[in-house]
């Protein structure tokens, strides 16, 4: 077996973990998921078959989504109106 792309499957599985323990700091989770998903794709390009790359695979999916969830909330939220603008609007009708 080649070390390299065993090496490569491991650091996708790595990377996929602290992808989805990061995702709530949205652009570290993002970055560690996609440096992820081209590792693991290298690793299947050189014909590493074994659960650990479909596994680094699957989780560096899952920690990318979810970071682009985060994204979205954290964009989302800073356009929100804030509680003593409401208050105000509020207070005004």
């Amino acid at each position: 077996m080649n070390t390299n792309k065993h090496g490569y499957a491991v650091a996708s599985l790595v990377l996929g973990i602290l992808s989805i323990v990061f995702c709530c700091c949205w652009y570290l989770g993002l970055i560690l998921g996609v440096v992820g998903l081209v590792l693991a794709i290298v690793a299947k390009k050189n014909g590493n078959d074994e659960g650990i790359c479909k596994a680094g695979l699957v989780l560096c999916i899952i920690g990318t989504a979810l970071g682009a969830v985060f994204m979205i909330f954290a964009i989302v939220g800073t356009k929100a109106i804030s509680y003593e603008e409401l208050m105000r609007q509020i207070k005004k009708n």
